[in-house]
């Protein structure tokens, strides 16, 4: 190969692959987050900022670094034509630029995220990149400086684009857009021409004009002097001003870019553009250019110092190095504020503004829901903090972001010998800590496997990640030399410093500290039989009923609350009884069949078939936390009616559904209530049949749903889902969804709907006792329904399972030799719609055991994010599990994982006095 094509395809090489690899970025997008606005722009800024800036990087680049790295009299010296050398370096860059904004269209338009015109989008960015093309080329040769080089490349075609809006705002949209065609057109080949020029005719020594720098001020010039003449002493003040005069340059540009600003915030405010429009979404998205200048000072910080050969004099200074390494950082965190946040805000306002979609009065609302401290001093601090917090929170944010910004840029500057060299390092390890600190809050978006979740990654990664690379960066800026030598230590210490980070956190995350120590306490003489028919648990919400085999009824109310931010934030709620309750007891009576607690209303059914409800019902209150612990007047029941036919009951809040024995539907209660007024209770309504049909086999509620069975095997259910199809009206707000095909199917009695690849699918134990899913949604892609489908696809090979519960991806089972057995079911969102595949994973699942006993006699239904289990103690635990779906503003993920130890609730027979 030609050694002048070899030499020009390492120059461009780094800056092009970088360029091209932020032009994919798009594709790095998890799709869910396209519904969150506030979190997909600031995702976007990578193919819509970084991508354009490291393009513009690559092109000056190609003269760039030859006058960064001393070698452009070297290149005219050559026994080569100028015009030879010209062509190759135009050509390959041209070939460059074109395969950027090839695959930088084809990606978004690939990918959906952009709702523009596509031909007005191909043909502006390619206007776009034809002006950088040429703007590139002759900027660095007339200026013969990377960074002043940039800004004209960037500023000049942004003020053309201003003029022309201005002067065309009255004309169509189709005028103003062929002028702009032809006015871009005519800046890219006279820009290329100049560029043409400039090098035919370009001399050893740069440019006569100088370097570019800020005017000096008169009376701070005769200030300075004086203070040289009485010597004073002021190191400090010395190398403050030192760095500022290296900055100098960001100060004019930045200046030039505040014009501009405004200019295109009037253009925007006066002008009439087409909803969508490139011109618009050029100028509504203009204020992102402020973040190229927290980037170019940090680059700048280190690198020209090396370039300018005044670091290694600067450490002969009478000064500690630390202290010089302190002042060049906190000019560096200034500047980038400055430059970064408050210039945009003075600018634009709190239209540029993250909204997460809260205010402080909602989170005020939530921590006194929740009893963070608010009855203590100790408390009201805290409100106040967090209240001022969230206040300011949408400003942090960009704060943050121009910071971080500017310290891996700053980090990058220690390594790298001039400005030009160390942005692509710098734009990369933007790009590496952006797609981290996203990645980290739910790897399992990216991995398929949960290794944490939620925040505690950040705690504990993001002070190591500045404790390193502070540390790193201090002993780079050290070398006057750095080579590959000092790369590969940083590249090492930091994967060290990542690896150590994961473990540590997945370490953390899973309380491996449980697995020393043994998970459950011994339990005690076995007082219940092993009879899973007569003896079973019904939770409903924070109440909890057992039946026992001899007709007697226990009950209890519990609440749950997080006594501190940290129980909150870890998912450990506290579950106590409901003071308000005033303890767990059996209610009156040994002949019980069913029984529903309704919150403000026991309703229950004897064994005769007689109804039975609460003498009086309970009120609602403000405050579920408060009250005497005194026996509510609900748990003493009277008879209500003479029917003797009544055979099941099942419901919650102001309503139940009733069942008799010859088959017939029946609701009792109100479906609404104005709880202005007192609660008169299900005694002041009279039961109410539902439909003329007589074939209801069995009601039961399971995880806020109620289930109907028909004797012939048909299921349905009450709220109806969107997707359930067909729908059987009752009465008139009554309406039930159809939940699987499932004639002539024998099962027992629990059964529970289930969420498997995003729809719902149906599992349930045969009578046979295997465990199978009886029936899946799936998706018919010619008529666009979602239709039942059945499947019969047995979990497991064994065929002793009595009882079952699960909450959506978890699913506990009971074996008839009373262990208790977990099935972890993860599903990979990634693929789609329900495939085979993940049906495959399902049925290979292998259940892990919960605890050690085998004394376990029945399983309840879902409470908060556990499941309950009664032991033959007659002790009830509660087993929690964590959500398996966490995404930004879908909920706050817990710091920890939930404890793997059952948490005692109580036992039945203990009886307060």
């Amino acid at each position: 190969m030609n050694p002048l094509v070899k030499k020009e395809i390492r120059l461009l090489l780094p800056g092009w692959v970088t360029s091209l690899l932020l032009t994919l970025s798009i594709w790095l997008l998890p799709e869910h987050l396209g519904s969150r606005p506030g979190v997909a722009n600031s995702l976007l800024v990578f193919p819509f900022l970084l991508c354009p800036l490291m393009l513009i990087m690559t092109v000056i680049g190609s003269f760039g670094r030859e006058f960064s790295s001393g070698t452009f009299s070297l290149l005219l010296a050559q026994p080569v034509t100028r015009a030879r050398i010209w062509w190759t370096k135009t050509l390959f860059l041209l070939v460059g630029v074109l395969a950027v904004w090839f695959v930088w269209c084809y990606s978004q338009i690939a990918s959906g995220q952009i709702n523009a015109n596509l031909t007005d989008m191909e043909v502006f960015t390619a206007l776009f990149a034809l002006a950088v093309y040429s703007g590139g080329l002759w900027t660095v040769l007339l200026l013969r400086q990377a960074a002043a080089a940039f800004w004209f490349t960037v500023l000049t075609p942004a003020a053309l684009l201003m003029t022309v809006s201005d002067l065309l705002q009255h004309y169509s949209d189709n005028v103003a857009n062929h002028v702009l065609m032809v006015v871009f057109t005519s800046y890219g080949i006279a820009g290329f021409w100049f560029a043409h020029w400039l090098f035919m005719r370009a001399q050893d020594s740069q440019w006569t004009g100088g370097t570019i720098a800020m005017p000096e001020v008169r009376g701070l010039a005769r200030f300075k002097t004086g203070l040289g003449t009485r010597r004073i002493w002021r190191p400090r003040a010395a190398l403050l001003i030192k760095e500022l005069q290296l900055h100098q340059s960001q100060f004019l540009i930045a200046g030039v870019l505040a014009l501009l600003q405004l200019g295109a915030v009037v253009t925007r405010k006066l002008g009439h553009f087409p909803e969508n429009s490139s011109l618009e979404f050029v100028l509504e998205n203009f204020v992102l250019l402020w973040l190229v200048v927290p980037l170019l000072v940090g680059c700048a910080a280190v690198a020209e110092e090396r370039k300018s050969g005044t670091l290694e004099g600067q450490f002969c200074l009478p000064i500690k190095r630390r202290r010089q390494f302190t002042i060049k950082w906190l000019v560096v965190l200034s500047l980038s504020i400055m430059f970064g946040t408050l210039m945009p805000l003075l600018l634009e306002g709190e239209r540029i503004l993250p909204d997460f979609g809260f205010k402080p009065d909602d989170i005020l609302i939530y921590l006194e829901r929740y009893g963070y401290f608010t009855s203590t001093s100790a408390g009201i601090i805290w409100v106040a903090l967090v209240d001022t917090l969230v206040s300011f929170l949408p400003i942090l944010v960009i704060v943050i972001i121009s910071v971080s910004i500017a310290t891996v840029s700053f980090y990058a500057s220690t390594l790298a010998r001039n400005t030009l060299q160390a942005l692509a390092p710098a734009v990369l390890g933007i790009l590496l800590t952006w797609f981290l600190l996203f990645g980290a809050y739910s790897p399992e978006e990216f991995i398929n496997y949960p290794l944490w979740r939620g925040w505690l990654f950040y705690l504990i990664g993001i002070p190591v990640l500045l404790v390193v690379l502070g540390i790193l960066a201090y002993w780079n800026y050290q070398r006057v030399l750095v080579g590959w030598n000092t790369w590969r230590k940083n590249l090492l210490t930091i994967a060290i410093s990542l690896t150590l980070m994961i473990v540590t956190t997945t370490v953390l995350y899973h309380r491996v500290w449980e697995l020393l120590t043994p998970l459950e306490p011994p339990h005690g003489i076995a007082r219940l039989t092993n009879n899973t028919e007569s003896t079973r648990i019904q939770v409903n919400y924070e109440s909890i009923t057992v039946f026992l085999s001899d007709g007697r009824v226990w009950l209890n109310r519990y609440t749950l609350y997080a006594p501190t931010l940290f129980s909150r934030m870890t998912d450990n709620y506290k579950i106590v009884t409901n003071p308000r309750f005033g303890g767990s007891r059996f209610l009156d009576g040994t002949n019980w069949a069913d029984l529903a607690d309704c919150g403000w209303d026991i309703a229950g059914i004897q064994r005769d078939g007689s109804l039975w409800v609460s003498e009086k019902p309970e009120q609602r209150v403000a405050h579920r936390h408060s009250g005497a612990n005194t026996a509510p007047a609900s748990t003493k029941l009277v008879r209500f009616g003479s029917d003797h036919d009544w055979k099941k009951v099942t419901g919650r809040g102001i309503s139940v559904y009733l069942l008799k024995t010859d088959g017939s539907l029946w609701f009792w209660g109100i479906n609404q209530w104005n709880w202005k007024k007192a609660w008169p209770g299900l005694r002041a309504f009279n039961p109410v049949r539902l439909g003329t049909n007589s074939d209801w086999a069995e009601i039961f509620g399971t995880s806020g749903q109620t289930f109907f069975c028909k004797t012939d095997g048909q299921m349905w259910v009450s709220p109806a889902g969107l997707d359930d199809d067909p729908k059987l009206q009752l009465a008139q707000n009554i309406v039930l969804g159809r939940v699987m095909p499932s004639e002539g199917r024998k099962w027992r009695s629990i059964l529970e709907t289930y969420s498997l690849g995003g729809g719902e699918s149906v599992i349930g134990i045969l009578e046979n006792g295997t465990l199978c899913i009886l029936a899946q949604q799936q998706l018919n892609r010619q008529s666009g329904r979602i239709d039942w489908v059945t499947k019969d696809i047995p979990l497991g090979g064994e065929t002793n399972w009595v009882a079952m519960i699960g909450n959506g991806s978890q699913l506990v089972t009971l074996k008839s030799d009373g262990s208790l057995w977990l099935w972890n079911f993860h599903y990979d969102e990634r693929r789609g719609w329900r495939t085979e595949t993940d049906l495959r994973e399902y049925q290979n699942t292998t259940p892990v055991r919960l605890g050690t006993h085998s004394d376990w006699i029945a399983v309840g239904n879902l409470m908060g994010s556990g499941v309950v289990s009664l032991a033959a103690d007659g002790s009830l635990w509660l087993w929690r599990f964590p959500s398996q779906h966490y995404y930004f503003g879908q909920g706050t993920p817990p710091l920890l994982m939930v404890s793997r130890r059952p948490e005692l609730l109580g036992n039945i027979f203990n009886q307060p006095d």
